[in-house]
């Protein structure tokens, strides 16, 4: 079920609409997925199609010091999968794990052939992920940020994949203004500074849609024990 919204009705789309109602049932229960859709993002419109390879970069962050991910496990499924898809065409996987830092990324996305899909995995926060530094300590990355990088493969890339807690939540700040409450000048509970002032609230996710104007899977919740994208 697709979602849209325009600007000005934008905080309906943050609401937990899975919980609605049909027939007695909430729709969590009823095999039921919604698509968010911002109003005026035509996702993917006008994108060249997929050339002789399908381009697909993988990107598998883990700092020292964070929780342990299962990204091995995840970094072999990813490419299992693109194996066994019959997509008339060969795949082009490029994977970076260790070392992901701004700087590397900026020159893989500089690459002239572009890419058709980005898969984000690694430690996140509701408006932040973390990338990793030069000495392998987190690299806390803003929203926008993240979406200033990526702006580097907008031409091409179709989707983008951020398998992340809270990728596609709201920071605490921005969940006090909806239900209308205070906001502290520094108080966000994630660490990142709220720099949305009173515009639209929006996700990392949301973000990502705006200003590539892809389709973007992300998670709105944390997962147990590394979670569910939604």
């Amino acid at each position: 079920m697709r979602v849209t919204a325009p600007a000005d009705a934008r905080p309906l789309l943050f609401l937990p609409l899975e919980l609605a109602h049909v027939g007695g049932k909430p729709l969590s229960v009823q095999e039921v997925t919604l698509v968010v859709q911002p109003g005026g993002n035509d996702s993917a419109l006008g994108r060249p199609p997929v050339g002789e390879r399908l381009r697909v970069l993988g990107l598998f962050s883990l700092p020292e010091g964070g929780q342990p991910l299962s990204l091995r496990r995840e970094r072999q499924a990813l490419v299992g999968l693109l194996t066994r898809i019959p997509v008339g065409r060969a795949a082009d996987v490029r994977v970076l794990q260790y070392g992901v830092t701004r700087e590397r990324l900026r020159d893989v996305l500089d690459e002239d052939e572009g890419w058709d899909l980005i898969h984000i995995s690694g430690h996140g926060a509701p408006g932040e992920l973390l990338l990793e530094t030069a000495a392998g300590l987190p690299d806390r990355v803003t929203a926008e940020e993240l979406a200033g990088l990526l702006h580097m493969a907008r031409e091409r890339v179709k989707l983008v994949t951020v398998s992340a807690c809270w990728s596609a939540a709201l920071t605490v700040a921005q969940q006090r203004r909806l239900l209308g409450l205070a906001v502290a000048a520094d108080a966000n509970g994630s660490g990142v500074a709220d720099r949305g002032g009173q515009s639209a609230p929006g996700a990392l996710a949301t973000k990502l849609a705006e200003r590539l104007g892809c389709a973007v899977l992300a998670m709105r919740y944390p997962g147990w024990p590394r979670g569910t994208p939604t």
